[in-house]
């Protein structure tokens, strides 16, 4: 089924963030849906392939909710992608006010979040985007600056502390938000110091679907399939450790922009985790 390979296909990307992923992977979902394909089955699919990617499972852990109260395959995908691009446009007015002091800017890989909050500001920036290898994401994210007008330029990563000392403030994304810590692309954490150490702001780009959500009531509806895989192949793996190509960083040494606004390290994790419960009120 070529739809279903595409799913795959998406989840396997290395070039994208989990934004993109998230919401490309329901869209394609959306469409197998409405063919008659098992909406369980494509949650669970979604859930298991990127374990860094706390916002596949926050999603199907909250469509899986919906087929529980009777919404059918289509309409839970349909829902989804609503609350999903809700998310984004609440994310982008908070960064378009968050950002909108700062001219020269230092980012790290790719994310859907970066480029939202850079379509947010009314005016061109002046961006250096580390090349965020391996991976070298930041090309990405470059060519999407260009054409929404800002003056960017991929930089060697090695050059990071000599663009910060141009640059007045950081900005990188997230993959999942602990309540002590984030993860994120490899680099970040060597972004976070940099920046601390020269005087400069690091806000992460984050929304509700990048909580790490625990309620093990709702976790247990992917224990088989999602939790339990290592489990039965024989693999023994920390539920919280780092994947290959990326790491963890303190959220004390950075500021987070979200859908609430600007959240400090005390307010963010109880912010959106509040938010993301909601939707299985």
């Amino acid at each position: 089924m070529v739809e279903l390979e595409r799913i795959e296909k998406i989840l396997a990307d290395r070039t994208h963030g989990s934004s993109w992923i998230a919401l490309n992977s329901l869209i394609a979902s959306h469409k197998l849906a409405r063919e008659g394909v098992d909406p369980l089955f494509l949650l669970k699919l979604i859930a298991k392939r990127r374990r860094e990617m706390s916002a596949l499972r926050n999603l199907s852990l909250v469509g899986i909710e919906l087929l529980r109260r009777g919404l059918k395959g289509d309409e839970v995908f349909a829902r989804l992608i609503l609350e999903f691009r809700k998310s984004e446009e609440e994310f982008a007015k908070s960064a378009g006010m968050a950002l909108a002091g700062y001219e020269r800017f230092v980012t790290i890989s790719d994310s859907e979040q970066l480029r939202i909050a850079f379509l947010s500001l009314t005016a061109p920036r002046r961006v250096y985007v580390l090349e965020s290898l391996p991976g070298g994401e930041g090309a990405n994210l470059r060519s999407n600056l260009v054409r929404l007008g800002h003056s960017a330029v991929t930089v060697p990563d090695l050059a990071m502390v000599h663009v910060l000392e141009k640059a007045n403030v950081a900005l990188c994304g997230c993959d999942t938000l602990y309540s002590t810590h984030f993860v994120n692309k490899l680099g970040t954490r060597l972004l976070s110091l940099a920046a601390t150490s020269l005087g400069r702001p690091l806000f992460v780009c984050t929304t509700m679907w990048k909580v790490n959500y625990s309620s093990p009531e709702h976790r247990s509806l992917l224990a088989y399939d999602f939790v339990n895989t290592d489990q039965r192949q024989g693999v023994k793996r920390k539920s919280n450790q780092t994947p290959p190509l990326f790491e963890s960083i303190k959220n004390s040494d950075v500021l987070f922009v979200t859908e609430d606004g600007v959240l400090t390290a005390d307010q963010v994790f109880k912010a959106l985790s509040g938010r993301l419960s909601r939707l299985f009120g």
